[in-house]
């Protein structure tokens, strides 16, 4: 018998005092594929802003392919899951919520020594991850789903 990998599920949930504060997202991990071609559009030199612009559009296009449900509104009204919602975010939002997906799909969680039989992130892994991102104030790590 073989092992058929679910897809895994990251819950973001933003620190409190942030502009973020409240919003919790749920989002599937990317395959390694994906990842690889995410990254692949970063380059280490000056870009023209069309690019950069496609670029971002790019990523945020694939990010909201990823999510499952999100908690996000306007105007008291729950916000669909389309980029023009998307649009809506500042630019910084936009970021945090990126890199935030991001960060938790490429953390290594640590062996807590307890076995989880759903796969979730143990408080000990959450823990050990956000000692490692104390550079990013409005950031939180991601809590299993």
């Amino acid at each position: 018998m073989g092992f058929t990998p679910e897809p895994e599920v990251l819950k973001l949930v933003f620190e409190k005092g942030t502009s973020l504060d409240g919003l919790e997202v749920k989002a599937k991990c990317c395959s390694i594929k994906e990842w690889q071609e995410m990254l692949s559009g970063s380059t280490s030199g000056p870009r023209p802003a069309g690019e950069v612009a496609k670029g971002n559009e790019d990523i945020a296009k694939k990010f909201l392919g990823y999510v499952t449900e999100w908690n996000l509104e306007f105007d008291n009204e729950p916000a669909p899951i389309t980029y023009d919602s998307w649009l809506r975010l500042s630019t910084r939002q936009g970021a945090m919520i990126i890199n935030a997906w991001q960060q938790g799909m490429v953390e290594v969680p640590t062996n807590s020594g307890d076995e989880s039989s759903t796969g979730e992130i143990s408080p000990e892994q959450l823990l050990a991850m956000a000692s490692e991102l104390d550079a990013l104030p409005n950031w939180s790590p991601p809590t299993p789903s």
